[in-house]
């Protein structure tokens, strides 16, 4: 996973939390939650993107 530092436009700040899922041929959990970290639900990420 790779978090990206928040980015500054126009006076408002966004932050973004990206992560991907390779891990060979195996299907990702039903439950992706746990891939997110600790941040999931303390509102200090605007975006999260799954790829």
């Amino acid at each position: 996973a790779v978090s990206v530092p928040r980015i500054t436009t126009r006076g408002n700040r966004l932050s973004v939390y990206i992560v991907t899922w390779n891990v060979g041929s195996a299907m990702p959990p039903d439950d992706i939650s746990g891939l997110f970290g600790p941040r999931l639900g303390d509102g200090s990420v605007d975006m999260f993107i799954v790829g």
